[in-house]
C-alpha cells in the first residue's frame, strides 16, 4: 500500500504545479486581453503634441501638399444688370497656388505640455502648371464689394451720411463693377471709394485697399491655444482659445459664440460611426459640426479603412426651422435680419470698426441652399456632392485626418439702397451674387500611408499574434510537464509501495529509503512509520537499495513516461 508522506508529497508537488501553471497562464492571457489596449496607449503617446512626440515636426509644419485653388465668378452681363437684367456668370479659374501651413511663436502655457500656444502662418505660392490661365493678366469683372458695404452700411445707419455720401459722389464717379487682374482682386488693389472713406474717416475705413484675400499671405493669425492631449487623449488638439478669448462675441447667443473643436487637420481619436465632432473655422468665426456620413475610400492607399465625414443637414437649416441656429443671426447685419437655408452670414465676422461688409458663405454654387437663392442669377454649374460639398476622411482609430477636401463660396448680398439710390436704382430685388470660390485639397501620399498602415495595423498584428503563438507554446508545455510529473509521481509512490510490500515478506530485512525519503519498518497491513532504531548491515543494505535504484529503477521509470 503506497506511503501516506510519499502520496502527501506527490499531492503538493502535482498542486503547486498545477497553481504555478494557473497563475502564468492568468498572466498571459491577461496580457493577451489587454494587448489592444497597451498598442493603443503606445500609439496615443505618440500622436500627442508634445516636443518629443513622433508628429510634432509634421504638426509644426506638414508635409503633405495643399492644394488652394481659386475659382471666380465673371458677371459677362454688367452693363444689363445695372439696368435691372439678372447677372449672368461664367466661372473661371481655378488658380491654383500650393498652400504653406507653418506654426510659430510656439510656447507652453502651463510648463506641462497640456496646452500649448501658437500662431498660424500661411503662405500662398502660384503654381502655374496647374492653374488654367495667368492670374497677372487675366482680367475678372466682378461687383464692387467696398461700394456694396458701404451701401449696406448706409441702410444700417453705420454708413456714411448724406453729406459725406455727396462729397463722394463729388470726388470720383462710383461704379458698381470693377474691372482688375484676378491677383488685383484676390491680394488687393487701391480702389477709389476705400481711399475716399479712408480720407474721410480712418477709423471706419483702416486701409486703402481691398481684396477678397487681402492680408492672409505670409501673416500669422491667432494666438490659438489647444490642448496637446497629454492629460486627456480625447480632448486632443480641441481649441481652448482664440486671440486671447475662450468665447466669441460675433454672434447674438452664448451658444453660437463657443469655440468648439478642432482646426480640422486632425480630430480626437476612436471615431466611430455614430461619431460627431466639431471644427472651429476662424476665418468664418464659428464651429461646425460633422457626422460620419460611411466609409470612405482614399485616393493613394486602398489598405488602409477611413471614415468620411461631412457637415450636418441641422447646420445648414434656417432659424425658421431649426431655432438653435437663430444665435447665428447677428445682432447687426448688413444683410436680411437671419439668412435663409444653406446661407450663413459673414458680416459680422469680417468687420472692420462699425463697417459691417454685406459677405455671406456656402457651399459651392448653393449646394445645399434655399432653391430660391440660386434663382436669381443666371450660369452657375449644377452642384453635386462630390464637386460642391465639404468632405474630410478620418482613419478611426487615431483621428488623423487623412485627405481633405474644403470648398467654400462667398457672395455678396446686394440690394436696392435709398441712400446710394443713383448706382443702385434699377436693381430690382435683393439677391445673394457669388464672387469666388475655394477648394482647399490635402491628400496625403503613398509613403507617408503605406508607414501609417504598418504602424498601426501591421506590426501590432505581428505582436498580437506572437504573444497567442508564445502563450499557446508556454501553456502547452506547462500542460505536458504537468502530466509527466503526475505520471512520474504515480509510478514513484507505486514503486515505493512495491518496496513496503518487499520489506514486510522479508526481501529486505532494513528499512529502506525511496526518493522522497520515506521509511520503513516491518508492520501491520498499510503502516508506515519511521525507525530510529539502524545497525551497520543495515545501513549498508539502505544504500546499496538506494544506488540500485538511483542507476536502474529511475531510468526505467523515465523511459516509461517519455517513450
Amino acid at each position: 500500500m503506497a506511503c501516506v508522506n510519499c502520496s502527501k508529497k506527490a499531492a503538493i508537488v502535482v498542486g503547486a504545479v498545477t497553481a504555478i501553471t494557473l497563475l502564468i497562464t492568468v498572466l498571459l492571457l491577461t496580457l493577451f486581453g489587454t494587448f489592444d489596449r497597451l498598442v493603443d496607449h503606445m500609439v496615443h503617446a505618440n500622436i500627442i503634441i508634445t516636443p518629443t512626440s513622433s508628429v510634432y515636426s509634421n504638426w509644426v509644419s506638414p508635409d503633405t501638399p495643399i492644394y488652394f485653388s481659386i475659382y471666380l465668378f465673371n458677371v459677362t452681363n454688367y452693363k444689363d444688370v445695372v439696368k435691372g437684367a439678372k447677372p449672368r456668370l461664367k466661372e473661371i479659374g481655378p488658380y491654383v497656388y500650393m498652400e504653406k501651413r507653418e506654426k510659430t511663436n510656439i510656447t507652453w502655457p502651463k510648463g506641462d505640455h497640456s496646452q500649448v500656444s501658437f500662431y498660424q502662418r500661411l503662405t500662398f505660392t502660384l503654381n502655374r502648371n496647374l492653374s488654367a490661365g495667368d492670374p497677372d493678366n487675366d482680367i475678372v469683372v466682378g461687383i464692387s464689394i467696398p461700394l456694396v458695404t458701404l451701401s449696406a452700411n448706409a441702410e444700417a445707419g453705420n454708413g456714411p451720411s448724406s453729406t459725406e455720401y455727396a462729397f463722394l459722389t463729388i470726388l470720383m464717379d462710383l461704379k458698381v463693377f470693377i474691372n482688375t487682374t484676378v491677383t488685383e482682386f484676390l491680394w488687393g488693389y487701391e480702389d477709389p471709394v476705400t481711399e475716399a472713406c479712408n480720407a474721410l474717416d480712418s477709423r471706419r475705413c483702416p486701409s486703402n485697399k481691398v481684396g477678397l484675400m487681402f492680408g492672409k499671405n505670409g501673416t500669422d493669425d491667432g494666438p490659438f491655444v489647444i490642448d496637446t492631449g497629454a492629460s486627456d487623449i480625447t480632448q486632443l488638439g480641441n481649441i481652448l482659445s482664440y486671440k486671447g478669448k475662450s468665447v466669441l462675441d460675433v454672434w447674438s447667443s452664448d451658444e453660437a459664440n463657443q469655440i468648439k473643436g478642432t482646426d480640422g487637420s486632425h480630430l480626437a481619436p476612436d471615431v466611430s460611426m455614430n461619431s460627431r465632432r466639431f471644427i472651429f473655422a476662424a476665418d468664418l468665426c464659428r464651429s461646425f459640426e460633422l457626422k460620419v456620413d460611411g466609409p470612405g475610400k482614399l485616393t493613394n492607399s486602398d489598405k488602409l479603412k477611413v471614415l468620411s465625414m461631412g457637415g450636418t443637414p441641422e447646420t445648414a437649416e434656417p432659424a425658421s426651422v431649426n431655432p438653435a441656429n437663430k444665435g447665428y443671426c447677428p445682432p447687426k447685419t448688413a444683410g436680411p435680419p437671419c439668412p435663409p437655408a444653406g446661407i450663413f452670414d459673414l458680416s459680422s465676422c469680417r468687420r472692420q470698426n462699425e463697417l459691417r461688409p454685406p459677405i455671406y458663405s456656402s457651399q459651392p454654387y448653393f449646394f445645399g441652399a434655399d432653391p430660391t437663392v440660386r434663382e436669381g442669377v443666371e450660369g452657375l454649374p449644377t452642384p453635386t456632392a462630390d464637386n460642391a460639398s465639404t468632405k474630410i476622411f478620418v482613419e478611426p482609430k487615431l483621428g488623423l485626418v487623412l485627405e481633405a477636401y474644403k470648398r467654400l463660396q462667398i457672395s455678396v448680398y446686394v440690394r436696392p439702397s435709398r441712400m446710394m439710390s443713383d448706382e443702385f436704382k434699377n436693381w430690382t430685388r435683393p439677391t445673394f451674387l457669388p464672387v469666388v470660390w475655394f477648394e482647399e485639397k490635402a491628400v496625403a501620399e503613398a509613403d507617408a500611408l503605406e508607414t501609417l498602415y504598418n504602424s498601426v495595423y501591421v506590426q501590432p498584428n505581428y505582436g498580437r499574434r506572437i504573444v497567442l503563438i508564445a502563450m499557446s507554446v508556454f501553456v502547452g508545455l506547462l500542460f505536458i510537464l504537468l502530466v509527466t510529473l503526475t505520471i512520474l509521481l504515480f509510478k514513484i509512490c507505486r514503486h515505493n509501495r512495491r518496496t513496503g510490500d518487499a520489506i514486510k515478506s522479508g526481501a529486505v530485512s532494513s528499512p529502506a529509503v525511496g526518493l522522497f525519503d520515506a521509511k520503513y519498518t516491518k508492520g501491520g497491513e498499510g503502516e508506515c512509520r519511521e525507525s530510529d532504531r539502524h545497525t551497520a548491515e543495515q545501513m549498508s543494505a539502505i544504500m546499496t537499495f538506494r544506488d540500485s535504484l538511483t542507476i536502474d529503477v529511475l531510468p526505467t521509470l523515465l523511459s516509461k513516461v517519455f517513450f
